[in-house]
Protein backbone atom coordinates (compact mmCIF):
# COMPACT_ATOMS: atom_id res chain seq x y z
CA UNK A 1 0.00 0.00 0.00
CA UNK A 2 2.98 2.65 0.37
CA UNK A 3 3.69 2.77 -3.06
CA UNK A 4 0.10 3.40 -4.24
CA UNK A 5 -0.69 5.84 -1.39
CA UNK A 6 2.35 7.71 -2.86
CA UNK A 7 1.26 7.80 -5.96
CA UNK A 8 -2.19 8.96 -4.93
CA UNK A 9 -0.61 11.82 -3.21
CA UNK A 10 1.44 12.48 -6.60
CA UNK A 11 -1.09 12.80 -8.09
CA UNK A 12 -3.29 14.96 -6.13
CA UNK A 13 -0.68 17.35 -5.76
CA UNK A 14 -3.21 20.00 -4.36
CA UNK A 15 -4.44 17.60 -1.77
CA UNK A 16 -0.66 16.13 -0.87
CA UNK A 17 0.07 19.86 0.14
CA UNK A 18 -3.69 20.22 1.84
CA UNK A 19 -2.55 16.75 3.52
CA UNK A 20 0.79 17.61 4.71
CA UNK A 21 0.52 21.15 5.13
CA UNK A 22 -2.90 21.33 7.02
CA UNK A 23 -2.79 21.89 10.92
CA UNK A 24 -5.69 20.43 11.41
CA UNK A 25 -5.69 17.46 8.39
CA UNK A 26 -2.16 16.94 9.03
CA UNK A 27 -3.18 15.91 12.92
CA UNK A 28 -5.79 13.90 11.77
CA UNK A 29 -2.88 11.97 8.74
CA UNK A 30 -0.80 11.23 12.11
CA UNK A 31 -3.84 9.83 13.90
CA UNK A 32 -4.96 7.95 11.42
CA UNK A 33 -1.83 5.99 11.14
CA UNK A 34 -0.98 5.59 15.08
CA UNK A 35 -4.56 3.95 15.18
CA UNK A 36 -3.98 1.80 11.73
CA UNK A 37 0.09 0.88 12.92
CA UNK A 38 0.04 1.48 16.78
CA UNK A 39 2.53 -1.44 17.38
CA UNK A 40 5.17 0.25 14.54
CA UNK A 41 4.72 3.89 15.58
CA UNK A 42 7.73 3.61 18.36
CA UNK A 43 9.38 0.34 18.53
CA UNK A 44 9.30 -2.05 15.60
CA UNK A 45 11.35 -4.96 17.68
CA UNK A 46 8.50 -6.62 19.28
CA UNK A 47 8.69 -10.35 19.96
CA UNK A 48 9.43 -12.50 17.22
CA UNK A 49 9.06 -9.56 14.59
CA UNK A 50 11.25 -9.99 11.04
CA UNK A 51 14.80 -7.95 11.41
CA UNK A 52 17.53 -7.56 9.72
CA UNK A 53 20.39 -7.54 11.93
CA UNK A 54 24.65 -6.47 11.14
CA UNK A 55 26.65 -9.02 11.87
CA UNK A 56 29.50 -7.99 12.76
CA UNK A 57 32.64 -10.30 12.49
CA UNK A 58 30.93 -11.56 9.04
CA UNK A 59 30.43 -7.55 7.56
CA UNK A 60 26.76 -8.54 6.15
CA UNK A 61 23.20 -7.89 7.09
CA UNK A 62 21.51 -11.10 8.32
CA UNK A 63 17.58 -11.98 8.44
CA UNK A 64 16.30 -13.16 11.99
CA UNK A 65 13.34 -13.03 14.66
CA UNK A 66 13.86 -10.84 17.56
CA UNK A 67 13.14 -13.55 20.76
CA UNK A 68 13.04 -10.90 23.34
CA UNK A 69 14.85 -7.27 24.30
CA UNK A 70 15.96 -5.14 27.24
CA UNK A 71 17.80 -2.18 27.15
CA UNK A 72 21.26 -4.21 27.52
CA UNK A 73 20.76 -6.31 24.42
CA UNK A 74 18.71 -7.85 21.21
CA UNK A 75 17.93 -11.63 21.19
CA UNK A 76 18.41 -12.82 17.34
CA UNK A 77 18.46 -15.87 15.45
CA UNK A 78 18.64 -18.26 18.91
CA UNK A 79 21.47 -16.38 20.24
CA UNK A 80 22.65 -13.17 22.30
CA UNK A 81 24.27 -10.41 20.58
CA UNK A 82 25.98 -8.33 22.89
CA UNK A 83 26.38 -4.63 22.29
CA UNK A 84 23.87 -4.54 19.44
CA UNK A 85 23.02 -0.81 19.05
CA UNK A 86 19.88 -0.17 17.80
CA UNK A 87 21.28 1.03 14.34
CA UNK A 88 22.69 -2.64 13.86
CA UNK A 89 19.11 -3.79 14.02
CA UNK A 90 16.39 -3.03 11.29
CA UNK A 91 12.61 -3.97 10.84
CA UNK A 92 11.80 -4.78 7.07
CA UNK A 93 8.16 -5.13 7.33
CA UNK A 94 6.57 -4.44 3.88
CA UNK A 95 3.27 -3.52 4.57
CA UNK A 96 4.07 -1.13 7.75
CA UNK A 97 4.34 2.73 8.58
CA UNK A 98 8.23 2.29 7.85
CA UNK A 99 7.55 1.39 4.83
CA UNK A 100 5.77 4.37 3.79
CA UNK A 101 8.21 6.73 5.05
CA UNK A 102 10.81 4.76 2.63
CA UNK A 103 8.56 5.01 -0.30
CA UNK A 104 8.58 8.55 0.56
CA UNK A 105 11.87 8.85 0.56
CA UNK A 106 12.52 7.24 -2.68
CA UNK A 107 10.08 9.38 -4.11
CA UNK A 108 11.94 12.88 -2.91
CA UNK A 109 8.61 13.65 -0.58
CA UNK A 110 10.68 15.20 2.47
CA UNK A 111 7.76 16.68 3.92
CA UNK A 112 5.93 13.01 4.31
CA UNK A 113 9.51 12.05 5.94
CA UNK A 114 9.51 14.62 8.44
CA UNK A 115 5.87 14.52 9.39
CA UNK A 116 6.31 10.92 9.69
CA UNK A 117 9.63 11.09 11.99
CA UNK A 118 7.53 14.34 14.24
CA UNK A 119 4.81 11.35 14.80
CA UNK A 120 8.19 8.96 16.40
CA UNK A 121 7.61 6.56 13.26
CA UNK A 122 11.07 4.74 14.12
CA UNK A 123 13.75 5.57 11.32
CA UNK A 124 14.78 1.67 12.07
CA UNK A 125 12.68 0.53 9.28
CA UNK A 126 14.67 -0.85 5.91
CA UNK A 127 13.90 -2.69 2.81
CA UNK A 128 15.87 -6.40 2.39
CA UNK A 129 18.94 -5.00 1.53
CA UNK A 130 18.76 -2.17 4.72
CA UNK A 131 17.75 0.71 2.66
CA UNK A 132 16.65 2.81 5.52
CA UNK A 133 14.67 6.49 4.89
CA UNK A 134 17.65 8.38 6.30
CA UNK A 135 19.65 7.41 3.80
CA UNK A 136 18.02 7.50 0.82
Amino acid sequence: WPPLLMQLLSDANALSSRILSSRILQPAFIEMLKSEFKDLIQSPFSANAPVLFWQKTEEKWEEGRVLATDPMRIVCKDQVIRGLEPKHVLSHTIAGVGSLMLEAARQGHSRLVKLLLDARVSPFFSDRDANTALIL
